[in-house]
């Protein structure tokens, strides 16, 4: 039943952050907010597991991940697609969402078993996740930024 609740909590926040939020958030800051919102909220949040270890804290954080996916990541990564041709669009989500994101999931778990494994304590997972998020929002910030100078390179803005 918890887990049900956070998937309804999940949706019911992605839906009124779609609504509300996303688009102004586009229109005002550009596809580089959208790209490195999500990241740096985790930076926090696993700062925060790192300190305040509990299940509670993990529910927040496994919440704001999927929501911010769901409401700011993947409208960002469809406005990187808007300037590629339909074929290549289609080549590439495929290969994002099947073994860039599965691949991820299964390497993430093994890494975590493997660094636990080794002595390294949760806290110490995650400050490694909280690097690797801080890694993930400085690709975001660098992705959006190359949209940005080829949109006002070919007379879009």
């Amino acid at each position: 039943q918890v887990f049900a609740r956070l998937d309804y909590i999940v949706q019911g926040l992605t839906i009124i952050l779609q609504l509300f939020i996303t688009g102004r958030l586009a229109s005002r800051l550009g596809v580089v907010a959208l790209l490195t919102l999500v990241p740096l909220v985790m930076v926090a949040g696993f700062v925060g597991l790192a300190v305040v270890n509990t299940f509670w804290v993990l529910a927040v954080v496994f919440v704001a991940r999927r929501v911010g996916e769901y409401a700011f990541i993947r409208p960002g990564r469809e406005m990187l697609f808007s300037r590629v041709d339909t074929e290549s669009k289609y080549k590439a989500k495929n290969l994002i969402d099947v073994p860039v994101y599965r691949g991820g999931d299964a390497l993430s778990a093994q890494v975590k078993t493997a660094l636990e494994a080794g002595g390294l304590a949760s806290a110490g997972v995650a400050l490694l996740g909280a690097a690797l998020a801080a890694l993930w929002a400085l690709n975001g910030w660098w992705l959006g930024r190359q949209a940005r100078l080829r949109e006002r390179s070919s007379g879009r803005d």
